[in-house]
């Protein structure tokens, strides 16, 4: 017997996807303007580039909703089934060619953490920056780490300033004085050995 799709099930379902979706494509977007060192409005073809992706979700979007419908109309659950199982509904995990794409960071990863500790360090204090990074471990948050001081500097030397809030400094500050100071008390205890 094959299962039966309430259509407010359904409609989460999208609704979840969607969300899901849009976030992706927006990450993609800022991820691309930081590699690149540039905000919104400061390249007009890679703006335009964006708002056509943004276009063509809305598009794709548009077209799964319609077919579901009909999926719908026509009471075949099983095909509605498939539809709804389908792990990639909007084509993010293959390239333009069909090959698989590798993971993509999401914001709470380490690396999206340590590429704003980064720049919010290298803005504040350079001599800081250059010492934490130096002790970062070659971990995601240590390329994180090195990517945000490159992008800080990048910004400066084209007289850009990221705005940064004094919470994200607070944040921050906490977040790495706490294993600094570890990593200190750790050598001092080594002198106390030897």
């Amino acid at each position: 017997m094959e299962q039966q799709f309430n259509p407010i099930d359904i409609e989460e379902k999208l609704a979840r996807e969607q969300v899901q979706a849009w976030d992706k494509v927006r990450m993609r977007q800022a991820a691309e303007y930081i590699a690149k060192g540039v905000q919104k409005g400061d390249d007009l073809e890679l703006d335009k580039k964006f708002s056509a992706q943004l276009q063509e979700l809305s598009q794709l979007i548009r077209d799964r909703e319609h077919r579901l419908k009909t999926l719908q109309s026509n009471s075949d659950q099983k095909e509605i089934s498939k539809e709804l199982s389908n792990s990639d509904p909007y084509g993010f995990n293959k390239d333009q060619d069909g090959k698989e794409l590798p993971d993509e960071p999401n914001a709470q990863f380490d690396y999206w953490k340590g590429l704003k500790w980064g720049q919010t360090l290298q803005y504040h204090d350079e001599k800081i920056a250059n010492r934490i990074i130096e002790m970062a471990p070659n971990d995601d948050v240590g390329k994180g780490l090195r990517d945000g001081q490159e992008i800080q500097k990048k910004d400066k030397a084209q007289n850009k300033e990221r705005s940064i809030s004094p919470e994200i400094w607070d944040e921050m500050k906490m977040d790495i004085t706490q294993p600094a100071h570890d990593f200190d008390k750790g050598k001092s205890q080594d002198k106390d050995k030897g």
